[in-house]
């Protein structure tokens, strides 16, 4: 029952007043939670990353034998701007982007980099979040139906509510 649109702003009082139009409200807006932190430890590729040693996944990977492999992985963020680089240095594999859904930006990429470093065994996936609220919903959806068993995200919708289920839960 949402509509997400660009329109002249002279457009909107006519579009008010018809009756099937409940309410009009500026575009939902979003951000990612990432971290400004500096990274300087172990990781695959060219990049350096503290995620393997501050999870301790390089223990876990000894003592169970376990990389990822069998599992899917996928990240929902902004974008993935700097992915064919990030895989032509070795720091990434290939990765399952949705179709249409590549986004704007370049957190993604860092997620991404950081769970290859974890597991580097697992397959990899991306879609965006930034496209609205309904479309976040949608991609995770669609993650889950191509194959991903681990999803994560970085964003937050500023009108996400506090105390209640929204479309994205």
């Amino acid at each position: 029952d949402a509509i997400r649109a660009q329109l002249p702003i002279d457009a909107v009082l006519d579009l008010a007043a018809r009756s099937d139009v409940s309410g009009i409200r500026p575009a939902d807006e979003a951000t990612t939670n990432r971290s400004t932190g500096d990274a300087t430890t172990s990781s695959v590729g060219a990049g350096a990353s503290e995620a393997d040693v501050t999870h301790a996944a390089t223990t876990a990977r000894t003592s169970y034998g376990v990389d990822g492999t069998g599992v899917k992985v996928c990240v929902l963020s902004d974008g993935v701007n700097t992915l064919a680089s990030r895989q032509a240095s070795g720091d990434l594999p290939a990765v399952d982007v949705l179709s249409g859904q590549a986004g704007s930006g370049d957190e993604g990429t860092a997620m991404l980099e950081l769970i290859h470093d974890i597991a580097p065994g697992a397959t990899l996936g991306f879609a965006t979040a930034f496209t609205s609220q309904a479309s976040f919903a949608q991609n995770i959806v669609n993650l889950q139906a191509s194959g991903c068993e681990i999803i994560v995200d970085d964003v937050t919708y500023f009108a996400e509510t506090t105390f209640q289920d929204a479309n994205v839960a």
